[in-house]
């Protein structure tokens, strides 16, 4: 798949490597690595992505060899620093030209069949979970559709755990109210199948269940990042507790602190859903700095213990504001989710927080 690289598409980035099992890095070696690569490298590290491969692409246009060493240097560096419990030096990085070997230039073609040859070797198989009693999809799009009079929905998935068959009915997750849908037809590649394992992307027609039979237009309220499970297996969440930290200064993060009440857009693996924070502890976060921090989601998500995610100022990156300075709206930090629910004793209203400033 081909991640957007624009940075007013970063959520889309954030959709595509939500359900990846590895990430191939493409970086051109005359431009070298710059603060959207350490961003998408990031995100992919909160999304689960375990695995990359480097590609570093236009080497034909490089007149000294050294400038690629440098290149592959820092990329080493920043997947170290951007993904933790990767080794940059274990990385493997390869150098090519990709327009060249598309032209049949045979000198160029052997980095593509390298890089072919490191996800077919180097990468470990995934071990999946296919215990149907834990099935759970994450969707990925949504296409109304009318057979005849009758309404139904196609809609493609990738399967994380378990599985589904034909005529399973299953329960919308999160972002809404839970609603019951029956797996009319499957597809895998192109062909109907009647059963599909976890790891597979699937395209299914769902047709209404006994929640929606009598307002059937509700059917097509799906939404990508929202997920699919077994009746009994809902269980989503608007708060939780997570174990925070924020990217410094120098490698793009912000230069002010953080305090309780800041509202910030998390992208919790295919979902961006705007949350408020609270410092458990409190006082500020400082950039580069680590806390543990109350979120309360403006929509309640599919959530679990040791779930990563990705925290934004907004989408645009740099922004100038008329009249003042310049502030910071691309990714400010990190975090895991080590609780769900609200910690005993903790203040997370607005209101409550500006009684406890007037008490003291």
């Amino acid at each position: 798949m081909d991640c957007p690289g624009l940075r007013r598409r970063i959520k889309q980035t954030a959709w595509a490597v939500a359900t990846a099992d590895v990430a191939v890095l493409v970086v051109a070696a005359d431009a070298g690595p710059g603060a959207q690569t350490q961003e998408h490298v990031r995100i992919a590290a909160a999304a689960g992505v375990r695995s990359f491969v480097v590609f570093v692409n236009k080497c034909d246009q490089l007149t000294d060899e050294a400038r690629a060493d440098e290149v592959e240097l820092e990329l080493r560096e920043l997947v170290e620093r951007c993904a933790p419990g990767i080794d940059g030096d274990e990385l493997r990085v390869i150098r090519g030209a990709a327009a060249r070997a598309l032209s049949g230039d045979a000198l160029w073609s052997d980095g593509v069949r390298r890089l072919i040859e490191a996800l077919e070797d180097d990468i470990p198989v995934p071990r999946r979970d296919t215990d149907a009693s834990a099935t759970q999809l994450v969707i990925d799009r949504v296409y109304p559709a009318l057979h005849g009079q009758k309404p139904r929905v196609l809609v493609t998935a990738t399967i994380l755990r378990g599985r589904v068959a034909v005529g399973d009915r299953l329960v919308r997750v999160g972002l809404g109210d839970p609603r019951i849908v029956q797996l009319q037809s499957l597809e895998v590649d192109g062909r109907r199948v009647e059963e599909a394992l976890a790891g597979v992307h699937i395209g299914m027609v769902l047709r209404p269940g006994d929640s929606l039979a009598g307002d059937a237009r509700r059917l097509y309220e799906f939404d990508r990042g929202q997920r699919l499970v077994h009746p009994g297996l809902e269980d989503a969440r608007d708060m939780f507790c997570a174990r925070v930290q924020l990217i410094d200064v120098e490698h793009g993060g912000r230069h002010t602190p953080l305090v309780s009440g800041h509202r910030a857009q998390l992208l919790l693996g295919a979902a961006a859903v705007t949350a408020e924070l609270t410092l458990i502890h409190g006082g500020a976060l400082e950039p580069a700095g680590a806390a543990e921090v109350f979120f309360q989601l403006d929509e309640p998500l599919h959530l679990a213990r040791g779930m990563h995610f990705m925290f934004r100022d907004g989408t645009d990156g740099l922004q100038w504001l008329e009249g003042g300075p310049c502030v910071w709206g691309g990714t400010v930090g990190r975090g895991e989710i080590y609780a769900l629910g609200v910690p005993p004793g903790l203040h997370t209203s607005a209101e409550d927080r500006i009684l406890d400033r007037l008490k003291s």
